[in-house]
């Protein structure tokens, strides 16, 4: 089976975006239990967001962020360079160095397709003590740990305080076309219930975890382009516990 495209999963996205705003526009009832639950009143004006933002709906000035997923299933939610996180968390600026060691790969001299390469042949350094002593590793966490809950809103708000999503709806799929029920949280009741976990290395040694729904690690993959030296940042919506929320069960 054929992993779907960039455009395919960009398309898929877009469907369902159009599928969420025309969904809140004709349901009032919707409208009112998010404002009676959530605290924030919608009218039914909302318009897709075109381009790419932290943003896919807005409604006024509330921004409304959408992710289709299945149980269990993680999403990616952010991916940028090093360098772009440890600016804009300035805090963590002290353990970039070992970030960098376990995400960015040297690249081939050659490109390919007019792709800079990453050599394979290297190996990231794992954050374990086959690498750093246990000093160094302590200090890694201490750092993350005093710094998650900026890390998290880098993740799920961005830089643009003018795109960052207010609610954050997910669309849960039993298959590829069968849509079960969506549901629609503050964001921020999302990053508070992540951060309410402290950061933990996986035995891999290449992964963050900060709490059951929340990961981040080098992305890889993009057939060995230069582009899988990026940070990723990746959200099981499913495993989510907050009882804050509006859940809209889909009809057959």
């Amino acid at each position: 089976m054929s992993k779907s495209t960039g455009s395919q999963i960009a398309k898929n996205g877009f469907i369902e975006q159009e599928f969420i705003r025309d969904l809140l526009n004709g349901n009032k009832n919707i409208l009112d239990k998010i404002k009676e639950k959530l605290g924030v009143k919608l009218k039914p004006n909302l318009q897709v967001v075109p381009g790419t933002s932290k943003s896919d709906i807005k409604c006024g000035k509330i921004n409304i962020q959408v992710k289709k997923t299945k149980q269990g299933q993680f999403g990616q939610v952010d991916r940028h360079w090093v360098d772009h996180l440890t600016a804009n968390v300035s805090e963590i600026k002290s353990i970039e160095k070992m970030l960098k060691e376990l995400c960015e790969l040297p690249t081939n001299k050659e490109e390919k397709n007019g792709h800079l390469m990453c050599n394979k042949k290297e190996k990231v350094k794992k954050l374990n003590t086959n690498f750093y002593n246990q000093e160094d590793i302590d200090n890694f966490l201490k750092v993350l740990n005093e710094n998650k809950k900026k890390i998290v809103k880098y993740a799920f708000y961005g830089i643009n305080p003018e795109d960052a999503p207010k609610l954050f709806i997910v669309s849960k799929f039993s298959n590829k076309t069968k849509r079960e029920n969506i549901t629609i949280y503050k964001t921020r009741d999302i990053i508070n219930e992540i951060c309410n976990n402290e950061v933990k290395i996986r035995p891999s040694g290449t992964v963050f975890e900060i709490g059951n729904c929340f990961t981040f690690q080098r992305k890889g993959g993009d057939g060995g382009k230069v582009s899988g030296n990026q940070f990723q940042f990746k959200f099981v919506p499913t495993k989510l516990t907050c009882d804050r929320y509006v859940r809209y069960k889909i009809l057959d």
